[in-house]
C-alpha cells in the first residue's frame, strides 16, 4: 500500500466572489524535507509557501475567472516521483 503523503489532496473552496483570493493549508505527512521549490503551480493565479517546521504548504488561489476554477499544483518529491494537489472553486 502506498504511503499517504497529504492530509488532503483536493480542496473545494465552494462558491466564492470574483477577484477574491482564498487560501488552504495542506499538511505533508511524508518523511522528506520539502521546500517551496518542490511545489510547481500551473498559473500565476496560484501562490505557494511551505513551512518546514509544521510541514504545511499554504496554497492561495486568486479567483480571476467566472465559473469553474481549477488549479493543479505539481509536487516534485525528492525520490523523483510527482504528486498532484487540486484546488477547485465556483466563482460568482
Amino acid at each position: 500500500m502506498e504511503q499517504l503523503l497529504w492530509d488532503k489532496k483536493e480542496h473545494y473552496f465552494g462558491n466564492v466572489k470574483y477577484n477574491s483570493t482564498h487560501y488552504v493549508d495542506i499538511k505533508y505527512l511524508g518523511e522528506d524535507n520539502l521546500t517551496t521549490d518542490n511545489f510547481i503551480v500551473n498559473c500565476s493565479c496560484t501562490t505557494k509557501s511551505y513551512n518546514r517546521d509544521t510541514k504545511t504548504v499554504t496554497l492561495g488561489l486568486n479567483m480571476n475567472q467566472m465559473g469553474n476554477k481549477i488549479s493543479v499544483v505539481t509536487v516534485n518529491l525528492p525520490n523523483g516521483k510527482q504528486d498532484l494537489l487540486l484546488l477547485k472553486a465556483n466563482v460568482e
